[in-house]
C-alpha cells in the first residue's frame, strides 16, 4: 500500500519537476505548486477515499477506524 501511495505522489510531482528548472525561485511558481498539492490532496481524499462503495472508501474507513491505536 505504501508503495502505491509513493508512486501516485511521484506522478503528481512531475509537473513540479518540469517547472522547477525554469522557476529560479519565482514566487508565482511556488504558489502554483502549493495550490496544485493542496488541490490534489483535497480531490484525492474527498473524491476517491470518501466515495461510498469503492475500494478506496473501504480501505480509508479502516484507516479512520484504527487511527492512533496501540499498534501505531
Amino acid at each position: 500500500m505504501n508503495l502505491r501511495n509513493a508512486i501516485v505522489a511521484l506522478l503528481f510531482a512531475v509537473p513540479a519537476l518540469i517547472a522547477l528548472p525554469g522557476s529560479s525561485h519565482n514566487p508565482i511558481v511556488f504558489v502554483g505548486a502549493l495550490s496544485w498539492c493542496l488541490w490534489f490532496e483535497y480531490w484525492y481524499h474527498r473524491a476517491l477515499q470518501h466515495r461510498p462503495g469503492t475500494i478506496f472508501q473501504q480501505k480509508h474507513h479502516i484507516h479512520h477506524a484504527t487511527y492512533q491505536t496501540v499498534e501505531d
